[in-house]
């Protein structure tokens, strides 16, 4: 399944994206994302994404076995 990554596209903008699965060195970098999202738009969440033990603890359970990278839900 991770055979197929990474994935490269260009937008129709010409910027070129790397899509790769999460791992633990982007335990910052994700909750540096949920910290810039509005308050009116993190009140929707399931979780405290401000958080970082929430963070932190996405990230010492990453399996791909049990929740494979499914770039439809990005």
């Amino acid at each position: 399944m991770l055979d197929n990554y990474p994935k490269t596209f260009n937008l129709k903008d010409g910027t070129s994206i790397i899509l790769r699965p999460m791992t633990r060195n982007d335990e910052h970098d994700i909750y540096m994302f949920f910290s810039s999202l509005p308050e009116e738009t993190r009140r929707y969440l399931r979780n405290d994404v401000t958080n970082r033990k929430i963070i932190a603890g996405w990230m010492r359970e990453l399996n791909y076995d049990i929740n494979p990278p499914d770039p439809g839900r990005a």
